[in-house]
């Protein structure tokens, strides 16, 4: 069975880590806070901003809808940046 995994945040981190998580034949939801992000990694499956020259497996699903992103996975991830840490906090479904 493949493992279900969420990715919270689609910075260079975020996305390296989706990357790895694919490689190893999980199903990744990858959510992007940003707009422009969310729509380039659905659009064209890159993430030129933070990972230049690295396209997106078929097993990475992009979205900006967080509630999309939390699909039940065995594993959520959550990864933003550290000056975000203290005010950001998203509202997940329960």
């Amino acid at each position: 069975m493949h493992k279900k995994i969420s990715v919270i945040g689609a910075g260079g981190w975020g996305t390296a880590l989706a990357l790895l998580l694919a490689e190893n034949r999980a199903q990744v939801r990858l959510w992007a806070h940003n707009p422009s992000i969310a729509e380039e990694l659905v659009s064209r499956r890159t993430n030129e901003t933070y990972l230049p020259g690295v396209r997106l497996p078929p097993n990475v699903y992009a979205t900006g809808n967080l509630a999309d992103a939390y699909w039940m996975p065995n594993w959520p991830s959550l990864s933003r940046p550290r000056k975000r840490s203290e005010t950001w906090q998203p509202s997940l479904p329960h």
